[in-house]
């Protein structure tokens, strides 16, 4: 059961292979609809395990508690603070329980507590890989617009490359 797994494609597509592709880098992993599936196919040497803090540009991943098989991913948009809310950008999510299966995509806030139907596993360094794959020294980090809450499904999201440019996409 898979249910509509588009919270790792939309940070897959509109994220890592739009920055990808428009900075005419390497990809470092195949684009991945299945949250379990990415987490287990990431080199140790990129995941934050749970316990350790996500850092922003992560992609976070939780796992059912009932289904270990699924889950739920999601972008940190700012450094956590242990022990406080991490602010993230999620798709296929709703603005009030975090559901997996949603109607859209919203800025949320979670802890590493995960909620009753989810655990968090931890974060990816998705772009440190992307650094290291493409031998850049300059910082890549995700810069979201918030206008408001609740975003449509075309958000204001871009990615900075060192502190030089900033590319809209």
């Amino acid at each position: 059961d898979l249910g509509s797994p588009y919270c790792l494609s939309g940070i897959m597509y509109r994220g890592v292979f739009t920055l990808c592709k428009n900075k005419q880098l390497k990809m470092p992993i195949h684009i991945e609809a299945s949250t379990q599936e990415f987490w287990r196919s990431v080199p140790s040497k990129y995941k934050r395990l749970a316990g350790s803090t996500a850092k922003k540009g992560d992609i976070c991943i939780m796992q059912s508690r009932n289904n270990p098989s699924t889950g739920h991913a999601y972008l940190c948009i700012e450094d956590e603070v242990k022990g406080k809310p991490q602010k993230t950008l999620e798709y296929n999510t709703d603005p009030n329980t975090g559901d997996r299966d949603g109607d859209g995509v919203y800025l949320r806030t979670r802890t590493q507590d995960g909620d009753d139907a989810k655990k968090y596993l931890g974060a990816v360094d998705i772009c440190q890989w992307i650094r290291d794959l493409n031998k850049i020294p300059e910082v890549v980090t995700p810069v979201v617009t918030q206008p408001k809450e609740e975003l449509s499904p075309y958000i204001p999201l871009s990615w900075e490359v060192g502190h030089r440019e900033r590319k809209e996409w």
